[in-house]
């Protein structure tokens, strides 16, 4: 069965090599829209199936009918994920929102069903571990499964909040002239983007801080006005939800089903994260244009893959190129799929197709430029390759557990490990006090301290984490904002992810633990074994158990990661594997 797999897809692989990635890697719009259009719905064809039969059929039985009639529907949505990147014509547009539509409510009709919810049921209480980590991600999406109703509110609201933040009405007036710069000094011009860059420019070149923080303050709540409405909209909707679901706000309710799984945990992390940067928003422009960049050597993004899959052979991987744009990947004899290659202004990384055992290999879009300059060229392209291997490397039978986390919180794990691992050696170190290092300190404070605004924001007044927030801010840049309430309105994070934005800092902080951890590891494949791979389906407290060694709940994770940001100038903490 197996070797007939493999034929076909070497076939099919071999006919696809075409003159450019993106031909190779992708069915042409018009029919990706007229096969969404035209997809059969997933809930009637389940509705109608034998349910006597169906209840008679083992709980593997009815996952895998389950996986084979939402296959189609999974494929044309992350191709459609692929489209959306492009400039599109409207004709094309409005083709893709039709089907965007369409697939959203067929995903809705089919979370409903009642056999779903008996399905969940079945899968979390089978005692197999793969059958239960597909319960627990079909469990999560039918708990957050909304009426279309509350859906439409809500993106209407987030609409109006990206548009009052893309909004070029703030105008710098001064009433005196001590703020003003010489009109040369900054030239205006009409579109939305340069707007934007005028702001960074006129804080690069006003010398007065003063007026620095004057601007950039008002930038930053530049959107208050248009967007109170709209952000007090989804507060309040999701203040109800939260209610309705027995949680007494909606930071508790989104954070019920975490790794971190209460604010509690999430302050204290955010808490150890916090570190004085001394340097404030306003003043970062001048700062870091007066710093040196680290230097690196340019190369070619051909010969720069070449270099990351030496380290990713040391993992077992292996890489075949079929043509200059289709490398594909194995791992340890096992196909995993392709990947397609495409220079571009900026890397990315887009899934075409995700691997499912037994059923399809995965195809992966990777854009790079062709010629790298910098380290940030360099680390991007070590990033989007990282992604592509750990999309590459799942190993279950189903969709849902290799696209998406045991937790929310949890997903990025395996690709940020690997991301170090691929780094190490082939990089160049950021120097101290060069330009890297200091803008990767000052992303850190800034992130840290929107998760603070955020958690809170969502809270209610007399159970808020942080109680001051301009002493936070103070905590980390060493200067006052006491604007307070223009907070909540500087970031469009906070009306989508909200209470979640800690997400990424926490699983960087975790991942370098598990990095540092094993890093003295004889075999590093064991380590991709466990966060990557996953062949036994074990829980995230059981990968963890065996990466780190007990104990490994949040709060002791938590103080680990405190201690380690101690260590890192050992050549490895001890190996527990």
């Amino acid at each position: 069965m197996l070797k007939s797999i493999l034929a076909i897809t070497l076939k099919v692989s071999f006919l696809l090599t075409v003159t450019t990635a993106a031909q190779a890697a992708v069915s042409p719009l018009p029919i990706l829209i007229d096969q969404c259009l035209q997809l059969p719905s997933p809930a009637k064809q389940l509705s109608q199936s034998d349910t006597e039969r169906h209840t008679q059929q083992n709980t593997r039985t009815q996952s895998h009918q389950l996986e084979l009639t939402l296959l189609s529907l999974f494929n044309i949505k992350d191709r459609l994920a692929y489209y959306k990147t492009f400039p599109l014509k409207p004709l094309y547009k409005e083709g893709l929102l039709q089907c965007q539509l369409r697939l959203s409510d067929m995903v809705d009709d089919t979370l409903n069903l009642p056999q779903i919810h008996q399905l969940a049921s079945s899968l979390l209480k089978s005692g197999d571990p793969e059958l239960s980590q597909l319960g627990i991600r079909v469990k999560r999406l039918i708990n957050e499964n909304k009426a279309q109703t509350f859906k439409s509110q809500l993106y209407t609201a987030l609409a109006s909040i990206r548009q009052g933040l893309r909004s070029k009405d703030l105008t710098l007036t001064f009433s005196g002239t001590s703020c003003q710069l010489p009109v040369n000094s900054l030239e205006v011009n009409s579109t939305q983007d340069n707007f934007h860059q005028s702001i960074a420019s006129y804080l690069l070149e006003q010398d007065d801080k003063s007026c620095q923080k004057l601007v950039w303050q008002a930038y930053q709540g530049r959107a208050k006005d248009k967007s109170t409405p709209a952000l007090t909209r989804i507060a309040n909707l999701k203040h109800r939800e939260a209610i309705k679901a027995g949680f007494k706000d909606h930071s508790s309710h989104a954070l019920s089903n975490q790794f971190l799984s209460s604010t509690e945990l999430v302050g204290a992390f955010l808490d150890i994260e916090t570190a004085l940067f001394n340097t404030p928003p306003w003043e970062i422009g001048q700062r870091l244009a007066a710093a040196d960049k680290t230097l690196v050597k340019q190369v070619s993004s051909a010969t720069f893959i070449q270099q990351i899959y030496g380290k990713a052979k040391k993992l077992g991987f292996k890489f075949e190129v079929v043509t200059e744009h289709i490398h594909r990947i194995w791992h340890q004899n096992r196909l995993l799929g392709e990947i397609y290659l495409n220079t571009s202004k900026r890397a990315g990384v887009y899934r075409l197709r995700a691997p499912i055992l037994g059923f399809q290999f995965a195809q992966i879009q990777l854009n790079m430029k062709p010629e790298l300059s910098s380290l940030r060229d360099k680390q991007q392209l070590v990033s989007a390759m990282a992604t592509a291997i750990s999309e590459l490397s799942s190993s279950s039978h189903y969709y849902l557990v290799n696209t998406l986390g045991e937790t929310s919180d949890s997903y990025l794990l395996g690709q940020l490990w690997l991301t170090e691992f691929l780094s190490e050696d082939i990089l160049e170190v950021k120097q101290p006090g060069s330009r890297e290092e200091i803008a990767s300190k000052y992303s850190t404070q800034l992130k840290v301290f929107r998760a603070k605004v955020a958690l809170n924001f969502y809270q209610n007044k007399d159970t808020k984490t942080y109680h001051d927030l301009a002493a936070e801010f103070s905590h980390a840049f060493g200067q006052t904002w006491s604007e307070t309430d223009s907070y909540p309105y500087s970031f469009f994070a906070l009306a989508d992810l909200g209470p979640l934005y800690y997400q990424d800092i926490w699983q960087e902080a975790l991942a370098d633990l598990i990095f540092q951890s094993t890093k003295g590891c004889i075999n590093q494949q064991k380590v991709l074994a466990q966060l990557l791979i996953n062949e036994d389906s074990l829980s995230l407290s059981q990968v963890l158990t065996t990466l780190l060694g007990e104990p490994v709940d949040p709060i002791s994770l938590i103080k680990r990661i405190e201690d380690v940001s101690y260590s890192k100038d050992k050549s490895a903490l001890s190996c527990t594997l």
